[in-house]
């Protein structure tokens, strides 16, 4: 947020700045235009400064366009109001002061047609004043809505784990693991797999609801390696109605061989591709 607002005062700050000059120099120019004699050497600065001018004026109407096309995509992106404000000032604010004094610098028809441009954004700006608050109210809207039904449907699984060591092999460095897991909210839950470092393993699909467990029996996990701590880390990845993920974290100790209940309320939302 804070690299937000330096980004918005920067570009803001840019704008302000080259539309200043613009203006001065348009200023200068309609000095020399209509107050200093016709020599050559007059006419010679009018040219320069009005080239000048011009180059400045394009250069800032195309610094504005790119400036306001980053707060538009940081106003979708981050549904920032701050830069949805900002794009209207970039792109229509700071550009009729400098279309206004371009104006009084040209003949008569071109006056006419840039003032006609200046009166049509005037007459747009309200109209896109409310088309943004809007468009940001219903946005607010429907991620209030998505969070509250993910909020809904977001699972509390609750497990019985009971374990014992697999002693076929030396060193050991397998398990086996008898687990009954419900769900301590009123919707669906999937569990999709036990992770144990970088290893995953799947568990069968078996939804569990409010009222229906799902047990699994002797669960084969192969650490791939000997055990140089008592005690386990684990995470179980499930996923809710709406194919959200989460993981939540769990701890095996290798002494407790007797029947443990592990409530795994703070669960963490995770994004796969």
């Amino acid at each position: 947020m804070e690299k937000l607002k330096k980004k918005q005062k920067k570009y803001f700050k840019n704008a302000i700045i080259m539309s200043i000059i613009c203006v001065i120099s348009f200023i200068i120019f309609a000095i020399l235009q209509y107050i200093l004699n016709n020599n050559i050497f007059t006419a010679l600065a009018i040219a320069v400064i009005f080239i000048g001018a011009i180059a400045m004026t394009i250069y800032e109407f195309l610094a504005i366009t790119i400036d306001a096309r980053i707060m538009w995509i940081e106003y979708s992106d981050r549904h920032s109001l701050k830069s949805g404000v900002l794009f209207l000032v970039l792109l229509i604010v700071i550009p009729l002061p400098i279309l206004y004094i371009m104006s009084i610098s040209l003949n008569e028809e071109w006056k006419s047609i840039i003032n006609s441009i200046i009166t049509g954004l005037i007459t747009l700006l309200p109209a896109l004043v409310s088309l943004l608050g809007i468009h940001y109210s219903n946005t607010m809207q429907q991620i209030n809505k998505s969070e509250e039904l993910r909020n809904i449907n977001k699972p509390y699984p609750s497990i019985e784990c009971k374990h014992k060591l697999v002693t076929t092999a030396n060193p050991i460095t397998a398990i086996s693991i008898d687990m009954t897991i419900s769900n301590l909210a009123n919707n669906i839950l999937v569990p999709l797999y036990l992770k144990h470092e970088n290893i995953k393993y799947e568990l069968p699909y078996k939804p569990i609801t409010f009222v229906k467990p799902a047990e699994y029996k002797s669960l084969f996990i192969d650490t791939e390696h000997a055990f140089s701590e008592l005690i386990l880390d684990f995470s179980i990845v499930y996923k809710d109605a709406l194919e959200n993920l989460y993981e939540s974290k769990l701890k095996i100790d290798l002494k407790n061989r007797d029947t443990v209940t592990l409530n795994l309320e703070e669960a963490e939302q995770i994004f796969e591709n």
